[in-house]
């Protein structure tokens, strides 16, 4: 909690309003319109450009500042919380599982006793924005995240060990679908080290929607990921704190902070661009990977009438190339 004392000059820049219209506003109002920004009035003392206020500023307010598409809120300032903080991977006795996004959502609901559609509505706000200006990151390959079932079709989403003993399964399951696929492969391409998508991109749908919760006995089975903000969230959100300390003129601070997340945003698109670049030169014709499915399926048949021990080489082989395609398993 920071405490500053704003006077005439610098409340008008800490609420964007202009002098005539001050002028106007009563003096509950002028308080009003601060408390209405997430700020908590101690003292208004003084009258017209003698007035001052004295304010608390809680951490929650620099987090919400960048989102200017948002007006303040506390259900916003707890979600960016539980995203920079971590606690959308929840921690119980022994087990940990990432949560899902409506799990957060109906948390929240229950916290400030609001409508659970409307608390959805301004996180996906909150999110989008994060995501369009690079503060959550989204073209990363290694993701943390928790295989989930609800056991029974009334049932909530399971937690604690059972949800961990279901997600062991559920990674031993997609482990060995990758391995199988990766060994069919190598004999195509005895180099890969991982599998291409491209190849089991629907076997992996048809696993992922109905396969997994069949071999599972389970109702329902989806997976949740853990959102992974950037250094620039962090970084952005101690600078517009220490930039106001400085000046107290939150319009400056608002211009600051505009060029920074332009930058931010210019920086994600040129990543987007490159990336599509390197998987446009990779890219193979529908022939090409027509003749790559067709391969597989063949050794599929062969594989079913046919088998052979693997030499403890080729196991070993084998082994390192799953460990390497499991952290590309776009399962979710």
């Amino acid at each position: 909690m920071d405490k500053v004392t704003l006077d005439y000059k610098s409340y008008l820049s800490f609420v964007e309003w202009s002098e005539r219209h001050c002028e106007k506003r009563t003096q509950n109002e002028r308080k009003a319109k601060l408390v209405s920004m997430g700020v908590h009035v101690v003292t208004a003392t003084g009258r017209g450009k003698k007035a001052s206020y004295e304010i608390e500023i809680p951490s929650e307010f620099w987090s919400m500042l960048l989102i200017p598409t948002v007006r303040y809120s506390d259900i916003g300032a707890a979600y960016i919380d539980i995203l920079v903080k971590g606690k959308d991977k929840l921690h119980m006795d022994d087990a940990a599982i990432v949560r899902f996004a409506t799990e957060i959502y109906e948390e929240l609901a229950r916290d400030y006793e609001a409508k659970l559609e409307a608390v959805k509505a301004t996180c996906k706000r909150i999110r989008a924005y994060l995501i369009e200006y690079g503060y959550i990151q989204t073209d990363q390959p290694h993701y943390d995240k928790t295989h989930r079932v609800k056991q029974h079709q009334d049932d909530g989403w399971a937690v604690g060990q059972v949800a961990i003993e279901y997600d062991e399964r559920a990674r031993s399951i997609w482990y060995n679908f990758f391995r199988e696929k990766l060994s069919m492969y190598q004999e195509i391409n005895s180099t890969a080290t991982a599998i291409p998508l491209r190849i089991i991109g629907k076997e992996l749908r048809e696993l992922y929607s109905f396969g997994m919760k069949e071999q599972l006995g389970v109702a329902y089975y989806r997976v949740a990921r853990k959102t992974h903000i950037s250094g620039e969230l962090t970084s952005d959100i101690a600078f517009v704190r220490h930039l106001f300390l400085e000046t107290q003129n939150l319009t400056l601070v608002k211009k600051e902070l505009a060029g920074r997340q332009v930058s931010h945003k210019t920086k994600k698109e040129l990543n987007k661009k490159v990336q599509e670049m390197t998987d446009d030169v990779e890219k193979l014709s529908k022939e090409d990977i027509e003749t790559e499915r067709q391969a597989m399926k063949v050794l599929a048949l062969r594989r079913e009438t046919q088998w052979r021990p693997s030499t403890e080489e080729q196991k070993e082989r084998l082994r390192k190339a799953v460990e390497m395609a499991l952290p590309f398993d776009e399962d979710d």
